[in-house]
């Protein structure tokens, strides 16, 4: 109906069939882009923000964890690895350390569904940061 209008309108089928090739060339080249865009970021290694500060959050309120960083969430296949650092009390015995990082694997499992494995590295907090 569209391309009757234009012939109507004096409009030339050839430029009609111009416009047309490159409306959906340019749709191709978008869908391409998104394409690339995620099979690169799947490359690199990388889960959205929005999971990393999920974790980060859920982590931040479990009792006796001083601080979390270098929280990296990698993307495998849909599935989910997390690895994370956090500071606890140096006085803490090594007991009561693993209790806590288990406790934070399990939350951060809860709080990410599809999740493989988390990697829980524990460090003391220092002087400044208690």
């Amino acid at each position: 109906m569209p391309v009757f209008v234009f012939s109507m309108l004096g409009v030339s089928s050839i430029l009609i069939d111009l416009v047309a090739t490159a409306v959906i060339a340019v749709l191709i080249m978008r869908e391409g882009f998104e394409i690339s865009r995620e099979a690169v970021l799947s490359l690199i290694d990388t889960a959205g923000h929005d999971i990393t500060d999920r974790v980060t959050q859920v982590t931040a309120k479990i009792k006796n964890v001083v601080e979390v960083h270098d929280v990296r969430v990698r993307n495998y296949g849909g599935y989910y690895y997390i690895e994370m650092k956090i500071h606890l009390d140096p006085a803490k015995t090594i007991e009561e350390a693993h209790k806590i990082a288990e406790k934070v694997e399990n939350e951060a499992r809860k709080a990410v569904p599809r999740v493989i494995k988390v990697i829980t590295h524990i460090e003391p907090t220092t002087p400044h940061e208690r």
